[in-house]
């Protein structure tokens, strides 16, 4: 008798394999859509050379011009692509001169000394020269306009790397212009123990931390568009604005009138306001403060009465941990609520209303916002705002947040893959880097599961794919072809074990029908079959089977009481898609 072998639609990790009946209990690279499972889309990167740090923010837009443009910040740099080449546009640091004789070569070396008390720089900082003489050529090697990568030696002298091997020792060059970029920062979280750890007086004089103490935390950036042009910030630093008609090699600049430091940082809309969720109110840096400049004017952001510049604060939570654009309004979140901010127009321009109270949001970058709605991952749930906020039912809920590292909780980074109707968080599983993740099908209200290293997503829609970074900087297009940039993509997904007979009856499985669409390259889908009769025996594995998008019946011998199947590819051009398969079973004896 023909069983069919259709579980419904997305991946349940809260029962046991032996419990789970007809169900998906396992998947990698697999997406469900429409009742079916199949291959998740492949991707390529871009042809553009690697990313230096971390990226964990980036903004995709098009300018007056209708070209498509992306800036992506890493705890290293912030990046501009555009026309298919990459640009450093880090924010500058500090601008100086340089005193007479700046420069030092050695004989036949292409490093270069340079000499500046006090230059407050690290190494991995980049620095530039400018003025009268540069470029210039000192004993054979060439400094140019462009940006170095400098290696400190002291506080007073660093190194770079010049074009050409110098034929002298000696020095000499311009007293040129210089100028810093922002140094790195923290990729991660990072805890310390022992003397010094923690806050002043956390214990007695002379003891030592006995646990670890945060000291120092994950980089932030928030990047949003002013018109055509870029405002971005890190958390707790300057704001800046990158104007786009400036061209690639220019750089984002502080504006004059600007809090001194600020927290997350976006646009109002239609109302025009630049706002800052966290700022610094003229004594100190508050992360609970909202201060919004003046309408259509981001360097005044003092009151007065010929300006509609302002602030308000949120009273519950320590911080604001996030913030994006509604409909109608700004929803920010702190890390125990979440906050309505919305313009009401004059005389008090804005006004605060809490939306929900313990959904805090989890990770800076944990949220998304699509169709109205807005998807986030709280400390220990996954949540929706449609108008009210409510946790979403998540069968691999366990599978997530007891599995997900605490430690580097703002690593956690959401996405909207809006072809299929998805929202992906990637979140460190077994690592300290993102190396899992789980998507929600806002559409079909299912979910799954998977492993991918990618630290930064980006929705299609200025550019024709969605746009994803991994930890190591390489920049992706997602959504294309059905291989991991050029090399075959392993996928699988399995169901748990189930039955079609009661009590103590066998069952002989003698043939399976395939029901497999959408087959692409020239290579198969692998299928096994695993049968039981005890749920705590050892499973019998048959196969792999090998189905193609023409194959009539795997003709197979399965004894036992209950059966899983697993399906997988790891071929170059392997593309599927499932139908409805179905196993021909029978009663049979015990023996």
């Amino acid at each position: 008798m023909l069983q069919n072998i259709l579980p419904p639609s997305g991946v349940v990790k809260e029962v046991s394999p032996d419990t789970a009946e007809l169900m998906w209990t396992d998947a990698d690279k697999v997406r469900f859509r429409m009742g079916f499972a199949e291959k998740i889309g492949g991707w390529s990167a871009i042809g553009v050379s690697s990313l230096t740090g971390v990226a964990r923010a980036g903004i995709t837009w098009a300018a007056l011009d209708g070209m498509a443009r992306m800036v992506v910040g890493t705890e290293s740099y912030l990046y501009l692509y555009e026309s298919g080449d990459i640009y450093d546009i880090t924010p500058i640091r500090s601008t100086a001169t340089l005193g007479a004789n700046p420069f030092a070569t050695t004989n036949g070396s292409s490093t270069v000394t340079v000499t500046h008390a006090s230059h407050g720089a690290s190494t991995g900082d980049r620095v530039s020269f400018s003025g009268g003489g540069v470029p210039f050529t000192l004993n054979n090697v060439t400094i140019g306009t462009g940006r170095f990568t400098l290696t400190k030696i002291n506080a007073n002298s660093y190194t770079i790397t010049g074009s050409g091997t110098a034929n002298a020792t000696g020095s000499g060059g311009p007293s040129a212009t210089v100028k810093y970029s922002l140094s790195a920062t923290s990729a991660e979280h990072v805890y310390g123990n022992g003397w010094g750890a923690g806050a002043w007086g956390r214990f007695t004089w002379g003891s030592p931390s006995d646990t670890n103490v945060l000291t120092d935390e994950t980089t932030i950036w928030s990047i949003d568009t002013w018109g055509e042009d870029i405002i971005c910030a890190r958390f707790q630093e300057a704001l800046y604005v990158y104007d786009t008609s400036a061209g690639p090699t220019a750089y984002p600049t502080s504006p004059s009138g600007s809090p001194t430091t600020v927290g997350i940082v976006l646009t109002s809309t239609p109302d025009r306001h630049l706002v800052a969720l966290g700022a610094h109110d003229g004594t100190s840096f508050d992360p609970l403060l909202i201060r919004w400049s003046d309408q259509e004017d981001y360097t005044t952001w003092t009151p007065a009465a010929d300006n509609s510049a302002g602030s308000l604060r949120i009273e519950s939570g320590q911080r604001v941990m996030g913030g994006a654009k509604g409909r109608g309004q700004i929803l920010v979140w702190t890390d125990l609520d979440l906050w309505s901010l919305q313009f009401v127009g004059d005389p008090f321009y804005f006004a605060l209303q809490q939306l929900g109270t313990g959904c805090g949001l989890y990770s800076p970058f944990g949220y998304a916002v699509v169709d109205r709605m807005a998807f986030w991952i709280g400390t220990n749930n996954f949540y929706v705002y449609d108008g009210d906020v409510q946790v979403l039912d998540c069968p691999v809920h366990a599978h997530v947040f007891d599995n997900i590292v605490r430690t580097q909780p703002w690593k956690v980074k959401a996405g909207v893959n809006k072809r299929f109707h998805e929202i992906w968080w990637f979140y460190p599983g077994e690592s300290d880097e993102n190396d899992h993740y789980v998507v929600y099908n806002y559409k079909e209200n299912h979910w799954t599961i998977g492993t991918m290293d990618r630290t930064c997503w980006l929705p299609e829609g200025t550019f024709q794919f969605p746009i994803a970074i991994n930890s190591t900087g390489t920049v992706f297009f997602h959504e294309v072809g059905s291989d991991a940039n050029g090399s075959a993509m392993e996928a699988f997904v399995e169901t748990g074990y189930f039955d079609w007979a009661e009590g103590d009856t066998m069952l002989f499985m003698d043939r399976v029908i395939p029901d497999i669409m959408d087959v692409t390259g020239t290579e198969s889908v692998q299928f096994y079959v695993y049968s039981k009769r005890y749920p705590n025996a050892d499973p019998i594995t048959k196969g792999p089977y090998s189905v193609f998008d023409d194959t009539e019946k795997v003709s197979l011998r399965a004894r036992g009481r209950s059966f899983k199947f697993r399906f997988e590819s790891s071929d170059i051009g392997n593309g599927w898609r499932m139908g409805k398969w179905r196993a021909d079973m029978q009663p049979d004896g015990k023996r």
